[in-house]
């Protein structure tokens, strides 16, 4: 991100690098490199830290990352790049379908004890997306494989343990 006096509008520059790069303490990995110019008499919501914020909000998604990763062509690359942004403002903008929203404030008024309310609560206010964090792990790039390896990874870490534990526990108490 720069301020130059002497340009007259904005300019975005986005590299994608061929391998990842590691650029210091906690850039490792960097495929995407986001160029951000602006004049320096640019009002405050159009300065470069404004529009490298939204380049970061932008860049966040995982998968978009991905999908910009596996186009070949730079119209492709844009129209990938242009779509996400349209949805991303679109999500936005409907405050139903934004992340955190909740149907109503908590009510502290009550005097009678509810056993694990809060624990219903969160599972009706986030029962929409344990569906889609369900179905995260069967659908998408490389996620068949995802899945069977924390199969694997658990199988390992938590019930062979377990086995081996609780026949140790068997032959030192004799039963």
């Amino acid at each position: 991100m720069c301020n130059l006096a002497s340009l007259q509008k904005r300019h975005v520059a986005i590299a994608r690098l061929k391998h990842p790069a590691n650029m210091g303490r906690t850039l490792h990995e960097v495929r995407f490199f986001i160029l951000v110019l602006t004049p320096s008499k640019e009002k405050g919501t159009k300065n470069a830290l404004e529009t490298g914020r939204t380049f970061a909000t932008i860049f966040a998604d995982m998968d978009f990352r991905q999908r910009l990763l596996e186009v070949h062509s730079e119209a492709e690359f844009k129209n990938v790049l242009l779509k996400h942004a349209q949805d991303l403002a679109a999500e936005q903008s409907n405050p139903s379908k934004r992340l955190g929203a909740h149907d109503g404030d908590l009510d502290f008024d009550e005097t009678r004890c509810r056993l694990a309310q809060g624990l219903w609560d969160d599972i009706r206010r986030r029962s929409s997306l344990y569906i889609s964090d369900f179905v995260d792990g069967f659908v998408g790039h490389k996620t068949i494989h995802k899945t069977i390896s924390t199969i694997f990874f658990l199988y390992f870490a938590c019930i062979l343990p377990t086995i081996a534990f609780g026949a140790l526990n068997d032959n030192n108490t004799h039963g």
